[in-house]
């Protein structure tokens, strides 16, 4: 087994609330992963979340477990069933209020099959689409 960590941080021009309220809905995820056919469901409660992703010509499916919540300062996830080659993932989304401006940072620490230096870019890629399609959404 290999264990690694992972941060990302993304300054939006909105207020933290503002963008509490996006990321408080797992519907969201559908649009801001990309590229790849990503499904969300989830609870009424917003809790349990099952994400179906074709990406590539492969099918990934992913369960999560918001685990702890406290809004609007940071929620965390963690992996019930994550697909190959991810063995337990948690991932801390935390928001700052700064000026005008809310930072995001996400901290994700993994246990994986494959060494963590091979995770990495596959997560900087992923994060870096995401911020893209986030100041899209909040500019």
């Amino acid at each position: 087994m290999f264990y690694g960590t992972f941060v990302y941080q993304t300054l939006l021009p909105a207020g933290r609330y503002e963008v509490w309220r996006f990321f408080d809905n797992p519907a969201n995820l559908e649009n801001i992963t990309k590229p790849g056919d990503i499904k969300v469901n989830h609870g009424d409660d917003g809790q349990n979340i099952h994400i179906d992703l074709q990406l590539g010509g492969m099918s990934f499916t992913w369960r999560a477990l918001v685990t702890e919540r406290r809004e609007p300062n940071y929620f965390i996830d963690e992996a019930v069933s994550p697909p190959f080659p991810l063995i337990r993932w948690k991932h801390h989304h935390s928001l700052h209020s700064l000026d005008v401006f809310t930072g995001v940072t996400d901290y994700i620490s993994f246990e994986s099959s494959i060494p963590a230096f091979l995770i990495r870019p596959g997560l900087q890629w992923m994060f870096a689409q995401r911020k893209r399609e986030l100041l899209k959404i909040f500019n």
